[in-house]
């Protein structure tokens, strides 16, 4: 309410200003008003983001963040203000008379222009206020509104003033303004942008409302384009995933439109530095209204903002889980606090159109030269082939994106455990199967995702593809058979091998040299394969538990790395016949593991357990 009236007094008050009859006013100096105020708008949406980011650069931390909350701001008043002043005095004194019209004619002509020029200069300030980081509501009123986490611009003002001259300008910077980086292009629905920059994160502490950054420090450091991946296929496939496949995620454009079908998925992968975008909790945090591509076909630019983001689930995690912007996933977060961390964004871009530069948080980078995926150039085909490129981390290689997660030292002392070499290598199990013949039945999955797979040309598997789920032993014993509707293997990934270690083998009535291991140095520690040649480690993306009531703990999950035996497993009591704890491992093809590893709480480097002789190769 606040800003709307706040609107129409300064048009009123701008209008009346120059269709009176007083000297200096009427219809010929109003006409010259205009034409200043046409001009500076111009000139002040021509600099707003080189002066946006000089603003930044030189005193983006000044004030505890107040300069970095009003500088986007700042760039466009003042240049408008600047300009207008000396476009002013420059035809008052370059234009020594008026020219004498009646009165008719003076308020007449005086109210038209006038008119125009307190659009312009209205919309122009409240385009600019529209990007301070106050948080979601400006003076009262929500532009913006969340619909099953689609960023909607709803809410324009009574008299849309903002709107109208973006639009004007747009046309003009095409036309009559041309430039070689036209607004048009470069800055689609530039009104559009200031509300969605202020839809961020906002929480509530003390009876305070605490507000997430609207912009970031424009260092090459704090902001990095890693690289980009091109996939075509259906909408709806495009829109489905491997890690939510029974979710369907209801995407719409900041004009409340679908996605034109045909578009194609592009993700652009960055890395962000904590240093200059963190919150003050040390979490980086982004809304999808932060985020936009800008894509261009011919004259025409288009603004789009990402509907899903690849980014790590958990610190430790080695992989990229892909999150939705729906009613389950408002804003994306960093798993850890300081450091750096990636996010793919991924976007459907409108057919005909090429993706040409990333704004993030205000702050735009170009596209041109950054590596693709393959880097061959070509795109992937469906949406399988792009989340298996990730989780395989295909991509995150090719692209030389830091994951961090396993950042640790070579393992220190000497193996634990290096008695029958014989017995250590063929204890390991090196197949996706379930151990002790264990299966899951379709209905009865629980908090399993299954999914089914194609094996060859005509037949098809049921695979466990995540989750976490506990059964009775009648529930998941070998009696399930051998129907379709059964799952007795967990899902692996093109380009990777699960092996499993057993600390403990049902029926079995003593544990594993693993086992005996792991008594000896401590159940609290991280699990972890190690390659020598390499000085890679691999972490445990899950387990089976059978504990003493012959119940069975399965999980397997990207997201949820096993980092400390226990507390993210069940109780590890490994006597008894019917007791089994298997730990599954994702490996990549190619790798021979040389040892299992623990890193156990409190100590500065891990612990070799077991040295497998010979390697095993991970083929």
């Amino acid at each position: 309410m606040i800003l709307n009236v706040l609107t129409i007094a300064m048009m009123l008050v701008i209008t009346g200003l120059w269709c009176t009859s007083q000297k200096g006013r009427g219809f010929f100096s109003s006409f010259l008003c205009m034409v200043c105020v046409v001009a500076a708008g111009a000139i002040a949406f021509g600099v707003w983001e080189p002066v946006t980011m000089l603003i930044l650069e030189n005193a983006g931390d000044a004030g505890n963040g107040l300069v970095e909350r009003i500088a986007p701001t700042a760039a466009l008043l003042l240049p408008f203000c600047l300009a207008l002043a000396i476009l002013r005095f420059s035809v008052d004194a370059f234009v020594g008379k008026n020219v004498d019209f009646d009165d008719a004619t003076n308020f007449i002509g005086g109210m038209v222009c006038g008119v125009a020029s307190a659009a312009v200069t209205t919309g122009t300030v409240i385009v600019a206020l529209n990007f301070l980081g106050v948080g979601n509501k400006l003076m009262g009123h929500e532009y913006i509104e969340n619909e099953s986490g689609n960023l909607v611009y709803t809410s324009s003002l009574w008299v849309p003033v903002d709107k109208m001259t973006v639009a004007m300008y747009e046309k003009l910077s095409t036309a009559g303004f041309a430039s070689s980086t036209p607004l048009a292009q470069y800055a689609p629905d530039l009104h559009e942008q200031a509300a969605l920059s202020r839809a961020v994160f906002e929480t509530e502490k003390d009876n305070k409302t605490f507000v997430a950054r609207a912009s970031l420090t424009p260092d090459e450091r704090t902001f990095q384009i890693k690289g980009r991946m091109t996939t075509t296929g259906a909408k709806n496939d495009l829109l489905s995933d491997r890690w939510f496949p029974d979710r369907q995620h209801n995407v719409r454009t900041v004009q409340g439109e679908q996605p034109a079908e045909g578009s194609t998925s592009e993700v652009i992968f960055v890395q962000v530095q904590a240093a200059g975008a963190a919150e003050a909790s040390g979490q980086i945090v982004f809304t999808p209204g932060q985020i936009r591509l800008i894509a261009i076909d011919g004259d025409e630019g288009v603004a789009i903002h990402p509907h899903a983001v690849f980014a790590k689930a958990t610190e430790s995690a080695g992989v990229l889980t892909r999150f939705r912007f729906d009613d389950t996933n408002e804003t994306i977060a960093s798993p850890g606090r300081g450091g750096e961390h990636v996010f793919g964004f991924e976007f459907l871009v409108p057919p005909g159109f090429s993706p040409d530069s990333i704004i993030v948080r205000n702050v735009r980078r170009s596209l041109d030269g950054v590596s693709r995926y393959p880097e061959t150039g070509e795109v992937l085909a469906g949406a399988t082939a792009r989340d298996t490129a990730v989780l395989g981390g295909e991509v995150i290689a090719a692209l030389d994106i830091s994951m961090g997660g396993i950042d640790l030292p070579a393992p220190g002392g000497t193996p634990v455990a290096t008695d029958n070499p014989t017995l250590q290598t063929s204890a390991v199990i090196q197949t996706p199967t379930l151990p002790d013949r264990f299966g899951v039945t379709l209905n009865r999955e629980r908090g399993l995702t299954l999914a089914t797979v194609q094996r060859g040309r005509s037949s098809t598997q049921l695979v466990i593809r995540s989750g976490r789920a506990t059964f009775g032993a009648d529930e998941i014993g070998g009696a399930v058979g051998a129907s379709d509707s059964v799952a007795k293997t967990f899902e692996q990934p093109d380009g990777k091998r699960i092996l499993m270690i057993p600390l403990k083998e049902r029926k079995q009535p003593n544990i594993t040299v693993f086992g005996r291991a792991v008594q000896q140095l401590g159940t609290s520690g991280q699990p972890l394969l190690y390659d020598r040649s390499s000085s890679r480690y691999f972490q445990a993306f899950g387990f089976v538990h059978i504990d003493t009531s012959n119940n069975v703990t399965i999980q397997y999950d990207f997201t949820k790395p096993v980092t400390n035996m226990s507390e993210d497993m069940p109780g590890m009591v490994m006597n008894g016949n019917d007791t089994g704890i298997y730990l599954v491992f994702l490996i990549d093809r190619g790798v021979s593991v040389t040892d299992f590893v623990l890193n156990l709480q409190g100590e500065s480097e891990p612990r070799y357990a077991v040295r497998f002789q010979p390697p095993i190769p991970a083929g």
